[in-house]
């Protein structure tokens, strides 16, 4: 019990966990979220309708109604016609008068039944036909089978009864409302127009004027109960069919969302990583969070030979960067370097990396390319007209210097975080320095990518050995391409779009928006459609809260968009043939691994958990057994003798019913109220009767038993024999027998209740019932007045109708069995599927924080912007990082023993792995990896939204401080690596302070970055610091010798573009400390 309360009051009703937004609790009818009572709006079809209409699904709804009716309307036609051929047979085999106007008015009547059943079953059996018509063939139907009835019990009139035709008629309401694909109002109207018809002509016709009125109203209590319980059969139904219809537009919005989410995740691989890699290191995150059973971490790395590396660097960039916003800055570099990389994939080459204003990119990678020379060389000269289309636009002295060296290299990702695909190895250095050493609207390339170019551009000696010291120092010989000679006016007027009087940056900014260069991440939101069909095929009484809260909720799948519903309920459509299909005859059979069909069983552990979930429509089963009980009551006041026994019955029903109904509506009146035991231990109680398998075993046992013992009181009351055993003087008799039929009904008004105990408890009703009519003399007497055939006793009569009805009703109740276990086994797909929608949605997310920051990874996650949009920040006091091996390019060797460098790597990013550790701790919180540079590490600390302006001391002091706690316990690190590997590497830190500029540039391959004369400075610190130790700038080493770090000074120290400055070199704490 209080393990019960705890998961009342935690909202999870009975340990089911919620499957989508909001608990089970309040999904099936406890509490909604505003505390409101939700039980009427759980079962009303209102809401559930407009949503249909807003979605546009009515019609494909009706359509897919109809089919799944089609079954049970050819079962409905079968059955109608082995009655009549049954009725008939009996007429023949059993007449004493075959020349009597009665005989051959019956035979006639029953061979037009026969004949008009098998016209209806050709047309329900063609399924077009049906489909297009199944309003009219349905009413025609009903009404059919009124003509049918009325016209085998009043021609002849004579000796018409009452009693003559009512289980018949009440048999004929209960099935069509259950069985044809009429619509609530047209079932209501057919259904009260048997009645109407069956008390006219009962009426009208009858000979025994004696008791009229009584029979007249016992028969309109028994049919209007007739017409209850088929009217909340066909409710439930369409509640069921309208929820799993939802549910499956639901788990198609699902489909659709998940392909999109792995497409997602594909391109934000593929926008740093290569198809290549992409399948190798999906796994990746999965693999960081166990433990590792190798000394090593994972290595995605792999050779390529016969490759170019062109590397390009813009001239007078720095100077134009300076006047930039932010904002102007970002979209310089953007359009810029997005035309770059439309021109890479024009000459079949990958953008590898973005460094400040130096672009580099590589061909025959990652497929091989025998044209990799020539297109490198070629994407240099057309990035060379390019900037100089700028110059001359604009008037602004940019220029690009570009080196292109053929070779081998290593590629792939290293470290644990902020992936950037980049290459390695020594040809890849070289090409680094063709550019430092090229000349400003040249290419620069070597005598190995020469060999490549088959005479096909004009070159001219380079002579790099005299700008580069490293190419000098590996003699290395190289030449200068000549470009096509073009007429470019250096020295005209700048076109008048530009006036001369806009500063640099601006006019440069206004002719590159020209270009129309994408935007980074400009398609992330976009969802192909889904092209396969699903793989689920059965339908789902499930929660319609689930889905309308999806639906309404999840704008990222649906949108406003009217053509995603048309193409959403075009899958639908598709989907709902196979749904069909399995409630159809031909289709009984499941797979083992689904459930037996024939016992409906599933595996041991699924059985349990199908058994056991809860019936939020188990309250309204009680009401409808009420209203049956009720029935029963006032049939037995009109009919028989108001005794004690009477009395009784009726007291210890209505104790029970309005006991169990109580109890089950405790919850819509009920909330958890904490301190208060009774209110709390009602609403267990309330929960427990809805949602317990053995209470609603119980409590519908005891309903059933209420209804079936009030129905025999009489019986009970009356065991003499009648003096009398002809029908006309047993009017009372028949209702009594008649009542028989509530007790049948109630059994099959639970549907969530298993069919094995349906079966029985239907059994153990028809055996009470045949026990009391053949084990009491007072049901001895004829039943019909008919003079062509010998008549039946009401025992064996109503032995007969039950066996019908019991038969009907199993066959009813295994096809509601069927489509719960099927539901059942939608709602585990679904939950399955939700899960994986779920999972790669989180997996989509980290992927693209590996890529970007976390908060920038938020707006591009967001639905709020426009596609269009650029992501740029500004900030005023970030702490920029560069650490660098210097010695590691010592270490680095290309050669058999090591794979070609290879092993070098593998050293290389169990360093970055380590480095990347140290991000993880709380005290690094604010840190954040920009990139790798080879064997440098770059990292800022600060870049946090909402803090773009802020000029606290404070916080300025927080960010140098940690990124120089950061950068020694990268040294402590490092010296723990050479511990273990016998190396002697050493760290050289630079470090910084000042405003940037941040933001997100490349449509192609987006790359978050920084730039500012605070990075520049950070990177020269490193570039002319010291092994061990941080290079600082004064304004920097003021806060970090407040702070108490080990300092010393170092002078004046030369950095490229700027005045000498005075820097301070921060050291490491003892090692004693």
């Amino acid at each position: 019990m209080i393990s019960l309360m705890t998961m009342i009051t935690n909202n999870n009703t009975f340990g089911i966990s919620p499957v989508g937004k909001g608990s089970r609790r309040r999904s099936y009818g406890l509490v909604n979220e505003n505390g409101e009572k939700s039980m009427w709006k759980e079962f009303s079809l209102a809401h559930i309708k407009e949503t249909f209409k807003s979605l546009q699904m009515e019609e494909l709804y009706q359509y897919y109604c109809v089919h799944m009716k089609n079954s049970l309307t050819i079962a409905l036609v079968v059955m109608a016609t082995l009655i009549c051929l049954t009725v008939l047979f009996y007429h023949l085999f059993d007449t004493q008068d075959t020349k009597s106007t009665e005989f051959i008015s019956h035979v006639t009547i029953l061979s037009s039944g026969i004949a008009g059943n098998c016209l209806f079953f050709g047309f329900v059996v063609r399924s077009k036909f049906y489909c297009h018509y199944p309003t009219s063939i349905s009413i025609s139907y009903w009404i059919f089978l009124l003509v049918l009835l009325n016209l085998y019990f009043n021609v002849p009139s004579y000796n018409r009864r009452p009693t003559d035709d009512m289980v018949v008629v009440f048999y004929t309401i209960f099935v069509c409302y259950t069985m044809l694909p009429l619509s609530k109002c047209w079932s209501l109207v057919l259904g009260a127009l048997t009645v109407v018809l069956q008390l006219i002509s009962s009426g009208v016709i009858a000979e025994d004027k004696k008791f009229l009125v009584g029979q007249l109203m016992s028969n309109f209590v028994i049919l209007v109960c007739a017409n209850i319980s088929g009217m909340y059969h066909k409710y439930l139904t369409d509640l069921t069919h309208r929820r799993t219809f939802l549910e499956a537009r639901n788990y198609i919005q699902s489909m659709f969302k998940l392909e999109r989410e792995k497409k997602q995740q594909e391109e934000l691989l593929n926008s740093c990583i290569p198809n290549d890699l992409v399948e190798e290191i999906k796994d990746l995150s999965k693999k960081m969070r166990n433990s590792q059973t190798s000394p090593f971490h994972d290595l995605y790395v792999q050779q390529h030979s016969d490759v170019s590396i062109l590397y390009a660097d813009i001239v007078n960039f720095t100077p134009l960067a300076a006047e930039c916003t932010a904002e102007e800055l970002v979209k310089m570099l953007n359009e810029l370097f997005g035309r770059f990389d439309q021109l890479a994939k024009k000459n079949q080459c990958m953008r590898i990396k973005i460094l400040g204003d130096c672009y580099y990119c590589v061909s025959g990678l990652p497929n091989p390319n025998p044209n990799h020379a020539i297109n490198c060389v070629n994407m240099g000269l057309r990035m060379i007209d390019a900037i100089r289309e700028v110059r001359e636009a604009t008037g602004v002295d940019v220029d690009m210097r570009i080196g292109v060296h053929s070779g081998m290299v290593l590629s792939g990702v290293l470290g644990l975080c902020k992936w950037q695909y980049d290459v390695w190895s020594d040809d890849v250095t070289i090409a680094n320095h063709l550019e430092s050493g090229g000349v400003p609207g040249k290419v620069h390339i070597t005598k190995s990518t020469l060999e490549f170019l088959s005479n096909q551009f004009e070159v001219e000696p380079g002579a790099g050995h005299m700008r580069d010291a490293y190419l000098a120092d590996h003699n290395i010989e190289t030449f200068l391409i000549k470009p096509k000679v073009r007429k470019f006016d250096e020295n005209r007027t700048i076109r008048s779009r530009f006036e001369s009087s806009l500063r640099a940056s601006l006019r440069v900014t206004k002719y590159l928006e020209n270009w129309n260069v994408d935007k980074p991440f400009a398609t992330l939101h976009v969802s192909p459609m889904a092209t396969k069909l699903l793989s689920v095929t059965s339908l789902a009484f499930l929660d319609s809260n689930l889905v309308l809260n999806s639906i309404e909720n999840d704008h990222g799948v649906i949108g406003p968009s009217q053509q995603l519903n048309i193409e959403i309920n075009a899958e639908l459509a598709k989907k709902s043939k196979d749904l069909v299909k399995k409630y159809s005859f031909k289709s009984m059979k499941k797979p083992k691994e689904d459930f037996n069909p024939i016992l409906m069983h599933f595996s041991q552990q699924q059985e349990g958990e199908y058994q056991h979930r809860p019936d939020p429509s188990f309250k309204l089963g009680l009401l409808c057994a009420l209203f049956m009980f009720i029935g029963v009551v006032v049939v037995q006041a009109i009919m028989s003798t108001r005794d004690a026994l009477y009395i009784v019955s009726i007291v210890c029903g209505c104790a029970v019913f309005g006991l169990v109904i109580t109890c089950s509506f405790f919850a819509e009146c009920l909330t958890p109220v904490k301190g208060s035991p009774l209110t709390n231990r009602l609403l267990v109680l309330a929960c427990y009767v809805t949602n317990s398998l053995a209470a609603r075993i119980c409590v519908a046992s005891l309903c059933v038993f209420c209804v079936f013992f009030t129905s025999i009181v009489p019986v009970i009351s009356n065991q003499s024999p009648p003096e009398d055993r002809s029908a006309v003087n047993n009017t009372k008799v028949l209702y009594w027998a008649h009542s028989s039929l509530f007790g049948m009904v109630t059994t099959s008004l639970f549907l969530q209740i298993s069919l094995t105990f349906k079966v029985i408890l239907t059994i153990c009703v028809v055996i009470g019932y045949n026990l009391a009519f053949h084990f009491t003399e007072v049901f001895q007497v004829e039943m019909f007045i008919r003079n062509s055939i010998e008549p039946l006793d009401i025992a064996t009569g109503m032995t007969v109708y039950l066996a019908v009805f019991v038969l009907t009703l199993i066959f009813h109740d295994r096809q509601v069995e069927y489509a719960n276990r099927l539901d059942f086994l939608w709602r585990r797909e679904f939950q399955s599927e939700t899960e994986k929608v779920r999972s790669t949605a989180e997996q989509n997310k980290k992927l693209l924080e590996n890529i970007l920051p976390s908060h920038v990874a938020d707006y591009f996650l967001s639905g709020n912007r426009s596609k269009n949009e650029l992501y740029s920040e500004s900030y005023d006091n970030i702490c920029v990082m560069f650490a660098s091996i210097p010695n590691f390019k010592d270490f680095y060797h290309q050669n058999a023993s090591n794979k070609n460098g290879i092993e070098c790597i593998r050293v290389l990013n169990e360093i970055l792995v380590d480095f990347d550790q140290l991000l993880s701790k709380p005290e690094f919180s604010n840190i954040e990896k920009i990139k790798t540079i080879g064997s440098t590490y770059m990292a800022a600390a600060g870049l946090q939204p909402g803090r773009e302006s802020g000029n606290q001391h404070g916080e300025c002091q927080k960010n140098v401080i940690g990124m120089t706690e950061f950068a020694l316990m990268m040294m402590v690190k490092l010296e723990e690596i050479n511990f273990n590997s016998f190396n002697q590497f050493k760290l050289r830190v630079g470090i910084n302070h000042g405003p940037v500029i941040a933001g997100v540039i490349g449509a192609r391959k987006p790359q978050y970055d920084i730039w500012g004369d605070t990075v520049n400075v950070a990177s020269r610190m490193d570039s002319s610091g010291e092994a061990s130790k941080i290079q600082v700038p004064l304004k920097t080493a003021n806060i970090l010798m407040e702070a108490g770090f080990r300092y010393e000074y170092k002078g004046f120290t030369k950095v490229k573009g700027k005045e000498p400055m005075q820097t301070y070199l921060i050291l490491p704490p003892p090692a004693d400390t």
